[in-house]
Order: C-alpha cells, then sequence, then structure tokens
C-alpha cells in the first residue's frame, strides 16, 4: 500500500504539480458544493435555467426544440433534468433504429447535435452572468476567505467558474494543476507555476473546457473568452494539438442519463473519489443530491470512511427530507456518519448561506 504523507497547510505555497496524488496528500477538508452555492451570485435554479437556456438556443436547434415540444418530449411544465432525459432516451432510440434525423419546420434534422447546442447556451448564459457579477458573489469570498486553507479540495457539480475566480486572486488556486491534471503540457505559459493550494474538481464539466483526441494522448483546452475569469490572460500561449482526431465538450448535462467517459471526467471522479476518503471532514454546501445524480451519491457512499466527519448544509427547509435519505442511504450502505448535520436557520436567501457567527462554519454544531 502506498504510503500517505500528511501536509502541513504551510507546506502547500510553491509545491511540485504531482502533490494532489492521493498517495503523497491527504488534504483536511473537502467541501462539496452545489448549485446553491452559486445561486447567490445570480447563477439559475431549475426551471428557470431551462428558460434562459431556451432564449439562447440558436437556428436550427431552436427549431428542433420546439419540434421536441410539439412532440410532446419536451415540457414547459417539467424540469430541465427530465427533458434532457426524454432527449437522451430519444437518441438512443433513434441511433438503434438508425433513424437519428426528426422533422422540424426547417427540415429534417439530426437529432444530437441538439445536447451540444445546448450546453452552448448554458455557457453562453454564465458568461453573460459572470460579466455582471461584481459584488454579489462578496458572500462566497468571505466564506472562502475564512474557511478554506491551503490543501483543502473543492469538489463541484457546478459549471460556472466562481470559486476558481475567487481562490485564484489570494493566491489559493492555479490553472497549472488547480483541475487535479497537469495543464503544463497543453499551456507552456503554465511551465513556471508550482502546484495549486487548493484544487477545484469539476464533476460535471465546466464552461469552455474542450477535450482533444490526438494520437499522442488527450489534452484539456480552456477557450480563450474564459480564461480571463480564471485571472490568466486570452492569450496564454497553448501548445499546438499534435495530429488531433476531435474535439469533445467534456460536459456532463443535467440529465438521468449521465456521460461521464470523456477526458478527463474519469480521472476527475477517480481523484475525488481518492480524496474524499482521505479527507478528515467532508462538508456538503447548497447541494440537495437531485435524483439525476445518483453517481454522486454512489461516489460518497463508496468514498466515505466509517465514522468519517460529515457535515450538511442545505439549501432551504424543504430539503430537510433529501437530507435524512441521503443518511439512510448511507446506512444502508454499511457507513454510519452519527456528525450528519442538517442546519436550516439562516437559510431564508443564498445570501445568508454562511452563517453570520465566525466562531464555527456549521452553523453552531461543532465536532
Amino acid at each position: 500500500m502506498a504510503r500517505v504523507r500528511f501536509f502541513q497547510a504551510s507546506e502547500f505555497a510553491g509545491l511540485p504539480p504531482t502533490a494532489w496524488r492521493p498517495e503523497v496528500c491527504r488534504p483536511r477538508n473537502v467541501f462539496v458544493f452545489g448549485a446553491g452555492v452559486s445561486a447567490g451570485a445570480g447563477f439559475p435554479l431549475g426551471r428557470q435555467l431551462q428558460v434562459e437556456m431556451e432564449r439562447r438556443l440558436p437556428k436550427p436547434h431552436d427549431e428542433t426544440w420546439r419540434a421536441l415540444k410539439d412532440a410532446g418530449l419536451v415540457r414547459d411544465d417539467a424540469d430541465l433534468e427530465l427533458n434532457l432525459t426524454r432527449l437522451d432516451l430519444e437518441i438512443r432510440e433513434r441511433a438503434s433504429t438508425g433513424n437519428e434525423v426528426i422533422e422540424t419546420p426547417g427540415g429534417p434534422v439530426v437529432l444530437w447535435p441538439l445536447r451540444f447546442a445546448v450546453f452552448r447556451a448554458i455557457q453562453e448564459l454564465f458568461l453573460e452572468i459572470h460579466a455582471r457579477v461584481g459584488n454579489r458573489a462578496d458572500y462566497l469570498r468571505d466564506f472562502l476567505a475564512r474557511h478554506v486553507q491551503r490543501g483543502d479540495v473543492i469538489v463541484t457539480f457546478n459549471y460556472d467558474c466562481l470559486a476558481e475566480n475567487l481562490l485564484r486572486n489570494p493566491g489559493l488556486w492555479s490553472l497549472r494543476d488547480g483541475y487535479g491534471l497537469d495543464l503544463a503540457g497543453t499551456y507552456q505559459d503554465l511551465e513556471k507555476e508550482g502546484g495549486s493550494p487548493c484544487v477545484v474538481l469539476k464533476l460535471h464539466g465546466s464552461i469552455g473546457w474542450l477535450s482533444t483526441v490526438p494520437i499522442e494522448g488527450n489534452q484539456l483546452v480552456i477557450e480563450p473568452e474564459i480564461l480571463p475569469i480564471l485571472g490568466y490572460p486570452p492569450t496564454l500561449k497553448r501548445r499546438s494539438w499534435s495530429s488531433p482526431k476531435g474535439v469533445e465538450t467534456p460536459a456532463v448535462l443535467p440529465s438521468y442519463v449521465k456521460q461521464l467517459a470523456t477526458f478527463p471526467l474519469p480521472m476527475i471522479w477517480r481523484l475525488a473519489a481518492s480524496l474524499i476518503r482521505l479527507a478528515r471532514r467532508v462538508v456538503i454546501i447548497g447541494y440537495s443530491f437531485p435524483a439525476p445524480d445518483s453517481q454522486s451519491r454512489l461516489l460518497l457512499a463508496a468514498s466515505l470512511r466509517v465514522r468519517q466527519r460529515l457535515t450538511q448544509v442545505v439549501y432551504a427547509q424543504d430539503e430537510l427530507r433529501d437530507a435524512g435519505g441521503l443518511e439512510r442511504e448511507f446506512l444502508s450502505a454499511g457507513i454510519r456518519l452519527p456528525h450528519v448535520r442538517s442546519c436550516v436557520e439562516h437559510l431564508a436567501t443564498v445570501a445568508d448561506l454562511w452563517p453570520e457567527r465566525r466562531t464555527d462554519l456549521f452553523c453552531g454544531h461543532r465536532h
């Protein structure tokens, strides 16, 4: 068995980009961020995300979406997750029968590119929101400054770049290996950067991520318009792609049919599982474990240690039912988690997500 080295927080300054290998690092805290963490900065939740996405669908994909509505596969009264699940199942069914087109007012179109267009529309929306966030993210900036230390890990299911944006300025995150893999092989300008003091593992991908499939191996590329959000110039020098076979968007749409095979997602999920298991404490914030994210429940159930410290801060009082269900699922997996807490006071709005009391992160629940 590989020996685990326990780093002190001060040691994470200037570490080489191998620091996040599980065999040499044990994080103090793993923070699991859900959509509730970003909502206070203006990022949409639930059905509003679908409304805003529809407004940005370009032609001919908007006509395809309307055709799916006419066919009853997409419904305005359903969540985006259910609509995208129906889309995924329809794509699979048509692929199995060899009929991958659908008739629209503009003529027949292939159905599967609509998935890519949906994510592009979400990316456009998120770029607009990032441009006007300003001090709306002060609540999260304050939380990170008070509670996140060098050597901590953020696992997030969000597409936005809030966490890495706010960690960059105080020197707690760098692009070199801040996503859990070394990007110096892609960007030669990153060769002089040391290891990232904190890592942000984005299990559902991120806006601006492109995955190339060259003969020599995969590469993760960040689109130029995203780089300034991360604190880097859009002209960050990138090595040329060698013999690319194609370019994919490694993003997991909010659907019950999860596709996690695109690089670097399998690597990131494996690293997240290892670091969650090694962490001294796991803190879940603004994440209610929605039904489409069954993989995330499995990730924790398979990775948490018996009696590991875990706290869940829910977004709203009606999520207490989900929190109780999560604890029961862990118990059925043979894991007793006596430190689970579901805090509801001060959570009327996302701006109040972080308690005003400075003495304890967990609303007075001490461990």
